[in-house]
């Protein structure tokens, strides 16, 4: 029951975000490669499907196709380096669930998008469950969480706190 209510407090918190434009994420670290509208809707498809271990390789390799300034360049490298997903997250969502979250995307149903993801992030072990909440930029809720004596306690406790 509580674990449903922090899963609603996250889908809250993720669909009063609102989306920024792809190229300026991330400090606009990407906008020195020149992307195509195509390339564009392929990083988008691959981000809101949680599919990072692919846009990571979908960007290395355009990178190694690009013709860009070497700052730039070893800016996107050492990017890709320190943001590399931890290899559970590739498959922590199945493939019906990538698809429902393009449809959530697509029709603006973020709530529901939000839920999906948090569902499958607390269907994870303990230790996995913080490392893709710190992965995904939750830090507060990852020490929250890692810190507790008692892990359900912990997602209880904050749930309640978070429903307020």
């Amino acid at each position: 029951m509580y674990r449903i209510l922090l899963i609603f407090f996250f889908a809250t918190l993720c669909s009063a975000q609102e989306e920024p434009d792809i190229l300026s994420a991330h400090g606009g670290v990407f906008r020195a490669l020149d992307w195509t509208n195509e390339e564009l809707a392929e990083i988008s498809a691959l981000h809101t499907t949680a599919s990072h271990h692919k846009l990571m390789q979908y960007v290395a390799k355009k990178l190694s196709r690009s013709d860009i300034d070497e700052i730039s360049r070893r800016r996107i490298e050492k990017f890709l380096k320190l943001k590399r997903p931890p290899k559970y997250l590739e498959t922590f969502l199945s493939e019906s669930d990538r698809k429902q979250l393009l449809q959530y995307h697509a029709a603006g149903d973020f709530h529901k998008y939000a839920v999906l993801l948090f569902e499958r992030i607390f269907e994870l072990p303990k230790s996995k469950a913080i490392g893709a909440l710190r992965y995904f930029g939750h830090n507060f809720e990852a020490d929250t969480l890692e810190n507790a004596e008692c892990y359900e306690c912990a997602v209880s406790r904050l749930a309640e706190r978070l429903a307020r």
